[in-house]
């Protein structure tokens, strides 16, 4: 149900200022926007004052917590519950019931209510101008609310910032509506804060409505201040467990561009951004981390890099473990970091990744330029699961040339592998905008790029091929939604998610009960016993990778035990180890990786015996 009160108060939340940007619908709760934080501080640096308005915030206290939440997670709705109102009878209505459920349409017929009241609300203060961040499915929720704030004060100066201004999407998006003064594309930093001097203390208005980039130095940037997000979260879903557990992230950055990209860009990356990577020093990182905990006494930091700067493992990370924030840190990685990596990271908090994984069949991982192996995911499964790294990753497929026997090796592994983290999303790759797939097709063997059909719903026809983020092509592949391998192959991915889902999740696990025994606990369901003793030897064996060429002939019979019940598997021509153990003992058999059948009371320090 949604509530029926729509009298806003914000004498507690907001105040006159200069500026005002705001956080349309439909971003998500739990993570602070980053890009208007610190375009806020950038301003009063330079001595104006700027408020941040989180209207998600607001839309989640009038449509319930949880609905916003699941609507969230609907590809497309934000943009269609707002595209309704904005376009008319200009798009298509007939919206799919699996895009508009009856929460929605609920949603749908109140909307107008809803966003009159909140900006009337809003508007009662004085601003000068007034700008919303667009991502993904926030266009028409900002025009929404710019539309109506014109339609009120055509005095306000309104602007657009944001991932959905950049290139040629920046440029169409006038044509939506004329209510929009200027639009900042790419690094608005030093850009927003000369578009306030000239307004607000020349009276000079830019002739060109586009606001170019300024990149600055990343190592000037203010740290954010995060209490207008703080604040509102607080006024607006006090009840709300994400608020009340400390649950939510601050965001922060590291870098900027990408450094793989700089060298290989990922074949689907859409991200339009310099790839000339940039990062911060360590030490400001540190002191500015040192900020955030002790004024907001957070838990958790979401970092938005592209990907994690690799010089940080020798330099940032042992200061993280030395000053011992007690964070947990989000990190986009590579998914090619060592055991030893790993085990610093986590000793630093960095502990909740999003790896690169995307597949588990090294030849589609070379056609996307990833570059790292099946082998190599596979082992990072492996040693994050050991380690007890959090991961959220997606598996592709509908590769452009992909091939049968891609998707067999992958059928393979599955089922060898469900003690592992299951990815997140299992979804066909899209044709992103500004990707390598979308600026050069014949490269690809795309012979016709369209705009994804659920567009129809949310903008008139006429602009869709200028704005449109995700795109559908015609190739040659193997991997189609209606192959039966294929299926078969997602069918087996949700049955993994499934077993995730249960408090004791799948385990392939080797612990030791006393100084000479090694116990291996299997539960993967592959009709291997459950649990066996096995030998030291065997123990060294499955533990560990090696290349199938350097095998010594002593070790061949425990090899073929190990291949024999799926404890290791040959893979990119290494034996690859699938057994987890307590990171002690791993540590243990990496360093004494020479292969002799002493006693293990012997060869191991007593804290060991207690991995289990």
């Amino acid at each position: 149900m949604l509530s029926s009160n729509f009298a806003y108060d914000f004498s507690a939340i907001l105040d006159d200022a200069d500026a005002l940007l705001i956080v349309p619908p439909f971003a998500k709760l739990d993570w602070a926007c980053l890009a208007l934080h610190i375009l806020q501080a950038c301003a009063r640096k330079a001595g104006f004052t700027v408020q941040v308005f989180y209207a998600n915030l607001a839309m989640a206290r009038w449509i319930g917590e949880a609905n916003y939440q699941r609507l969230c997670d609907k590809g497309y709705v934000g943009e269609i519950l707002f595209g309704r109102h904005v376009y008319k009878n200009d798009i298509n209505r007939n919206v799919k019931m699996e895009l508009m459920d009856e929460s929605a349409v609920e949603i749908d017929d109140q909307l107008k209510i809803w966003v009159h009241a909140l900006m009337d609300a809003v508007l009662k203060k004085k601003y000068r101008v007034l700008g919303c961040s667009t991502t993904y499915q926030q266009i028409n929720s900002s025009i929404t609310l710019i539309n109506y704030v014109k339609q009120i004060r055509p005095e306000i100066v309104t602007v657009l910032g944001g991932a959905n201004c950049q290139g040629e999407v920046g440029r169409a998006l006038f044509s939506l509506s004329n209510q929009m003064d200027y639009i900042f594309s790419g690094e608005s930093e030093l850009a927003f804060t000369d578009f306030l001097k000239d307004i607000i203390r020349n009276g000079r208005y830019p002739q060109e409505r586009i606001i170019p980039e300024k990149c600055c130095d990343i190592n000037e940037i203010p740290v954010p201040d995060y209490d207008d997000y703080l604040r509102q979260f607080k006024y607006f879903l006090p009840k709300s467990s994400v608020y009340q557990n400390n649950q939510y992230f601050l965001s922060y950055e590291t870098s900027r561009g990408c450094w793989w990209g700089q060298k290989h860009r990922c074949f689907f990356c859409g991200a339009m951004v310099d790839m000339n990577y940039r990062e911060k020093s360590p030490q400001k990182v540190i002191s500015e981390l040192h900020d955030l905990r002790n004024k907001y006494h957070v838990k958790n930091i979401m970092m938005t890099d592209l990907i994690m700067p690799y010089k940080y493992i020798h330099s940032l990370v042992p200061r993280l473990i030395d000053e011992k924030l007690h964070l947990t840190i989000f990190y986009e990685v590579k998914s090619n970091l060592s055991f030893e990596q790993l085990i610093l990271l986590k000793r630093a908090g960095i502990c909740k990744f999003q790896p690169g994984i995307e597949t588990l069949s090294s030849s589609l991982l070379e056609k996307m330029n990833k570059g790292v192996s099946a082998r190599q995911n596979i082992i990072f499964l492996r040693n994050t699961r050991t380690i007890g790294i959090e991961l959220s990753w997606s598996f592709l497929y509908m590769f452009p040339k992909d091939t049968e026997d891609e998707y067999q090796e992958i059928k393979v592994i599955l089922p060898l592998i469900s003690h592992l983290s299951p990815p997140n999303r299992i979804q066909p790759i899209s044709t992103m905008r500004f990707s390598p797939l979308y600026k050069f097709p014949e490269k690809f063997g795309i012979t016709k790029t369209i705009a994804n059909l659920n567009y129809q719903y949310c903008f008139p026809e006429a602009i869709i091929s200028d704005i449109a983020c995700f795109h559908q092509g015609d190739y040659a592949c193997f991997g189609k939604p209606e192959e039966p391998l294929i299926q078969e192959i997602i069918g087996m991915l949700n049955i993994w998610q499934k077993k995730w889902q249960h408090k004791e999740q799948p385990k392939l696990k080797l612990v030791v009960n006393s100084r000479q025994k090694f116990l291996l606990i299997d539960t993967r369901g592959l009709d291997e016993p459950i649990l066996q003793t096995i030998s030291y030897k065997q123990a060294a064996v499955i533990m560990m990778d090696r290349p199938v060429t350097s095998v010594s002939r002593d070790l061949q019979d425990e090899i073929a035990w190990g291949l024999k019940h799926k404890f290791l598997i040959e893979l990119d021509s290494w034996y690859v180890s699938l057994v987890t153990a307590n990171p002690e003992l791993v540590s243990f058999f990496i360093k004494e990786n020479d292969m002799t059948s002493n006693p293990i009371n012997e060869k191991m320090s007593p804290g060991i015996v207690l991995g289990r």
